[in-house]
């Protein structure tokens, strides 16, 4: 019987005793008190609720949202769209360039046919006056008379 005592009374002390559950159930008593003068505050309302009036309001509520969204995807639409151009012009500053560096290819090989060109006539014309200077003789005037007997040799440079 001890140990039962001894456990209600530290029971009763963990729970505060008679006082503490008194105040526990007042607390609860006073919270229903206040909810049920709130539902009487509620039902005593003699406004009556306008249904054209609330669906009016839902509809604009709607149509904000609507238009909020609209907005949204048109600066997302604008933003993608300035991406695009940007892409695209970087693409034609690309291709640019890219013309750019054909058309000085281009006039570099050009200019290198040409000198090719030049050098191949240069080349040709050493040639011929080679040739030519080949079959010039390099015997004297006066030898020319008594060397008749010999027969002309072309000379090569």
């Amino acid at each position: 019987m001890r140990a039962g005592a001894a456990a209600l009374k530290g029971l009763n002390e963990k729970v505060g005793g008679a006082e503490g559950v008194q105040g526990v159930v007042d607390a609860v008593n006073d919270q229903m008190a206040a909810t049920e003068e709130i539902t009487n505050i509620i039902n005593e309302t003699d406004t009556a609720i306008d249904e054209v009036d609330v669906e009016d309001e839902f509809e604009a509520l709607e149509r904000a949202e609507k238009e909020k969204k609209e907005r949204e995807e048109a600066a997302k639409t604008a933003a993608r769209l300035a991406q695009l151009e940007e892409a695209e012009r970087k693409q034609k500053e690309k291709q640019a360039k890219e013309q750019q560096a054909k058309e000085q290819q281009a006039k570099k090989d050009a200019v290198q046919q040409d000198k090719q060109t030049e050098d191949e006539v240069v080349e040709e014309e050493v040639e011929q006056a080679s040739q030519s200077i080949a079959q010039i003789s390099f015997i004297d005037q006066g030898e020319e008379e008594s060397s008749e007997e010999w027969e002309r040799e072309p000379a090569y440079a």
